[in-house]
């Protein structure tokens, strides 16, 4: 064949090729969406869940940049081969790991990862003592597991790990084989979102996580019963020494959003160990129950680490030095809108040590059991009243009571850009306009009830308080002397004895009392002494508007002269159900006397026009009651009203039971008669 023919195919050829592999660019650039379900029976190439590999190393192995990794819900261990413990996931840059799908979505958004548990085991034999695939508690794991179930190294923030629980790792060898038995990172900085690393174990350095010259950012993570031997429980964090020697020093911050360390234990840092100037940041985080059976129950800072916590709670974590944090070596934590209560030491130290004058804290806007830090608006943790009121730390429930002095103690400024919920996922603010954020990683609802009391009386308590939605509140009633309650109402409460109890709350409202004064007291008009007027009937409504004790002398005179020795009472009465009987019961200051008879002045049905008359009424003593109904004798509108009106009094004819004049009072009518006959002589 001529030279020339030759070429020509040959260019032909190398044509054909170029266009091929440029026309495949679009589609060996476009990210994929591999599929992994361990129960998939069909061609195993990840390519669809029908069709989805059954080992997630497979679907590592091929995953590119930009590409995802979507997990059906199952239990994989990174092989089946005891003798591999050295074999771990492999984190990989710009590749996402989503697990919790139910092995059906065609979205990502479709999954459910908390329903549809996907595990990443290190129970590489398959002979652990776990809960439905998770090791719950590291004396659960039986025989050769995993060193680490997952590995990254130099990866960044375009690495995600999302959605899985992490379990069963044991990293009990020497130096990085004996730490991070759930993940092991050096320099590495990935996503890590909505997982849960339970009952891992390592010999060195961070139970769950070690992390070395890195700064990973966390997400809805849970720390759940790891394990480490010397240092962090849950998580150490390792900087490089020699960033230190800059000035200022070069620190390292990961981020811990909306998570929470449950029941972690190590020598040193029961939960976290920090160290050569690691300062995470942790926003609406929680540390319970963690134990360092040496320094630092929730959280051991070494060499210049020094941590941030905003809206953070230590509650309930122990350790022989420093319950709470521990610093040493320029170690100095920052707490803002954060709770320290609860935490305890056999030592010293309960919630937080300092173990040199180079360490310490800074706290602003926060609570510290048996602490008053120098700082912006800290709340005096050494008064008993300051108690946050946890719902029921014992359990590790730290959400807030309503009535807790944290809720509404905050700064909204220190909020970090973007936290708009708190751990629980409501709102970082409550009320939402103008409310101020609580202390710690709940926020509390609330509504306001706010006691209204009349004059006359009071509740208790009488200033507004806060009551969780669904909640109740016990007000109780308290009269003041001479008066009784009238009415109560509001808030959907239910009135007993003399408590007012709300009930199912659902919005800011008022319990409005209103008191009635059934009891009159004053000194005689005559100046006989002091009188007690006590009312009873009509409706507990019924009571005193006017009660004045006056003279006899600011009415016309009774048809037959008659003496009132203590003056009259004229009074009015509202509220009164209508057509109702009161009883009056007067006490004088000295027995009234026989013959004595109480009269009133008004108008009777026979006789509209005022005038005096006798009431009917029985005398004892000093005591004088009688009865009036409204509408009827002795009322002065003649009205059925509810409104009971009319002065009287005791009265005695002139001539009845008239004491001796006193000599004082002849010898003035004397010295009258005198003067008058002396005139009748002069005129004369």
């Amino acid at each position: 064949m001529p030279c020339g023919t030759r070429a020509s195919s040959f260019n032909r050829a190398v044509m054909r090729g170029t266009l091929f592999l440029l026309l495949q660019l679009p589609l060996l650039s476009m990210a994929a969406e591999i599929h992994v379900d361990q129960s998939a029976t069909g061609g195993n190439n990840g390519s669809t869940w029908a069709d989805a590999y059954t080992d997630l190393q497979d679907a590592l192995s091929l995953a590119l940049p930009g590409d995802e990794i979507w997990v059906a819900a199952g239990v994989y261990t990174p092989t089946s081969d005891p003798a591999q413990r050295t074999v771990a996931f492999q984190l990989r840059n710009g590749v996402g790991m989503y697990g919790g799908f139910s092995g059906t979505e065609s979205l990502r958004a479709d999954r459910d990862w908390q329903t549809n548990t996907t595990i990443l085991s290190g129970d590489i034999e398959n002979n652990d003592a776990s809960s439905g695939g998770v090791v719950t508690d590291t004396s659960q794991i039986q025989g050769a597991n995993s060193l680490h179930v997952l590995s990254g190294t130099n990866v960044d923030a375009s690495t995600v790990l999302d959605g899985f629980t992490i379990t069963a790792g044991y990293a009990d060898g020497s130096s990085n084989n004996g730490s991070g038995a759930g993940l092991i990172l050096v320099f590495g900085s990935p996503t890590l979102n909505n997982l849960q690393f339970s009952g891992n174990f390592a010999s060195i350095y961070g139970g769950a996580i070690y992390s070395y010259d890195g700064a990973p950012v966390f997400n809805d993570v849970t720390f759940l019963n790891n394990r480490s031997s010397q240092l962090g429980g849950a998580i150490a964090s390792i900087g490089d020494p020699a960033k230190l020697s800059n000035i200022p020093p070069i620190l390292t911050v990961p981020e811990f959003d909306n998570v929470i360390f449950m029941g972690n234990r190590a020598a040193q840092g029961g939960a976290m160990f920090n160290s050569f100037g690691m300062s995470p940041a942790l926003t609406n985080t929680v540390f319970f129950g963690n134990i360092a059976d040496n320094d630092g129950g929730a959280i051991y800072n070494r060499s210049q680490s020094s941590p941030t916590l905003i809206n953070t709670t230590l509650s309930g974590n122990s350790a022989a030095v420093g319950g709470g944090l521990y610093n040493v070596i320029e170690s100095v934590p920052t707490l803002v809108n954060s709770i320290a209560w609860g935490n305890t030491a056999t030592a010293v130290g309960a919630q937080i040590h300092n173990a040199d004058v180079d360490s310490g804290v800074t706290a602003t806007y926060s609570l510290v059991e048996g602490q008053q830090p120098l700082g912006d608006a800290n709340l005096d943790g050494t008064d008993p009243a300051s108690n946050p009121l946890f719902v029921d730390q014992g359990s590790g429930d730290l959400r807030l009571q309503a009535d807790s002095p944290a809720v509404d103690a905050g700064s909204n400024a220190a909020i970090p850009a973007g936290v708009t919920s708190d751990l629980s996922g409501g709102p970082r603010i409550l009320p939402a306009v103008d409310g101020v954020v609580d202390l710690g990683a709940f926020e509390t609802a609330y509504f306001l009830v706010t006691p209204d009391a009349g004059a006359g009386g009071q509740l208790d308590p009488a200033s507004t308080q806060r009551v969780a939605p669904g909640g109740s509140l016990a007000l109780g009633i308290i009269p003041d002397t001479d008066y009784r309650l009238d009415t109560v109402n509001g808030c959907n409460g239910t009135l007993v004895d003399a408590t007012y109890t709300t009930d199912g709350l659902a919005a800011d409202c008022t319990v409005t009392a209103s008191f009635v004064r059934v009891a009159a007291a004053d000194a005689s008009p005559t100046g006989s002494g002091p009188i007690n007027v006590q009312l009873d009937g009509g409706g507990t409504g019924c009571g005193f508007v006017r009660s004045d004790f006056v003279s006899a002398d600011t009415f016309p005179p009774t048809s037959v002269e008659t003496r009132f020795p203590h003056g009259l009472f004229d009074f009015e009465l509202s509220g009164c159900d209508t057509g109702s009987t009161v009883t009056l019961t007067m006490t004088y200051p000295t027995p009234l006397p026989s013959g004595a008879q109480y009269w009133k002045f008004g108008p009777t049905a026979d006789n509209p026009a005022p005038h005096w008359y006798v009431m009917p009424a029985s005398f004892n003593g000093a005591d004088v009651s009688f009865s009036i109904t409204d509408g009827g004798m002795g009322d002065g509108d003649l009205t059925a009203n509810g409104s009971i009106v009319d002065p009287g009094g005791p009265g005695l004819f002139a001539g009845s039971a008239a004491p001796i004049p006193s000599l004082q009072s002849w010898s003035i009518a004397l010295l009258a008669l005198l003067l008058g006959w002396f005139g009748v002589r002069r005129r004369v």
